[in-house]
């Protein structure tokens, strides 16, 4: 994600003072992109870019009627039409809402709450298999498949999930990877939305801490997922760099703890396929048997 080319016109110093209308237009970015994907599933005429584009004007507008209403401050609110790219034209100002107004921004929130939750759904449980190998191997690896196997089991039928709580939203697996697919891009802050909750809202005038905090969180996400190591796919990485939308480069996750553990079943997996090998005598038992004070036969 870049910054706007008219912050280039401003000083360090004017765009630190006003660090908050900088991240409430990188929040609203966010929230064009989750709603119109990078990796969109259009045929033919593709309108996404100018949707998004009409999406975070939306927002920005209702920014700046907000902050008009609280500050009557003409020199300070061009400054602020400015950092938010908003035409100057009072009109427009007041009646862009009416193009892509602020009910249907919601409305398309929640017309694709399913395929963002399971989308949800797929990253942080990933991230929880990732932590179970580090425990066992020390080394943070995964694959969607282990992910899913989790989610829905390895039969493809079956839909019982014990991980998950009775009555969230659960699909199959083709659906989960087509969901993958579409949002894989913008799945770091989708995974961000899940682990706040309550914290962060796109359907409420978000607090500048929380989206602060929600920007932080999608960074530590996007971290974890480029340092997961998957064998047998390209440099045996899930996400490449390239693949997750990137956030402004003073953005920093580093006093955030996700607070995402292991998988205890995940965990026992592992141990029963893990093997310690004698050097001496070249035999074999498994991590498991080891911890259970099973040792190597003597010869």
């Amino acid at each position: 994600m870049i910054l706007r080319k008219t912050h280039n016109q401003f000083s360090a110093a004017f765009l630190e003072e006003h660090r908050a209308f900088i991240l409430y237009d990188i929040f609203h970015q966010v929230q064009a992109l989750l709603l119109y994907p990078p990796n969109c599933s259009c045929s033919g005429s593709c309108l996404c870019d100018q949707r998004r584009e009409q999406i975070v004007l939306s927002l920005n507008v209702a920014l700046y009627n907000r902050t008009q209403e609280e500050r009557d401050d003409p020199k300070f609110l061009r400054l602020i039409a400015c950092l938010l790219d908003i035409p100057e034209d009072p009109y427009f100002k007041k009646h862009h809402g009416d193009a892509y107004p602020l009910w249907l921004i919601k409305e398309e929130f929640q017309r694709k709450e399913s395929a963002l939750k399971s989308t949800e759904q797929v990253i942080i449980t990933l991230l929880r298999v990732a932590k179970s190998y580090e425990a066992v191997i020390g080394e943070s690896r995964g694959s969607t498949t282990e992910a899913l196997d989790v989610l829905v089991g390895k039969n493809p039928l079956k839909t019982k999930v014990k991980s998950l709580k009775k009555g969230e939203y659960i699909c199959g697996e083709k659906t989960y990877r087509k969901h993958l697919n579409i949002y894989k891009s913008v799945s770091h802050f989708i995974a961000a939305l899940g682990i706040m909750k309550e914290d962060i809202s796109f359907f409420s005038d978000a607090s500048f801490e929380s989206v602060e905090n929600f920007l932080k969180v999608a960074h530590a996400v996007r971290k974890q997922l480029i340092s997961l190591r998957t064998d047998g796919i390209k440099e045996n990485a899930l996400f490449l760099e390239e693949d997750l939308v990137q956030l402004p480069s003073w953005i920093k996750s580093d006093d955030i703890d996700l607070e995402l553990g292991p998988l205890q079943e995940q965990i026992d997996n592992l141990k029963n396929r893990a093997l310690l090998i004698d050097p001496k005598t070249r035999q074999s038992i498994t991590l498991a048997d080891y911890e259970r004070g099973i040792r190597f036969p003597v010869l």
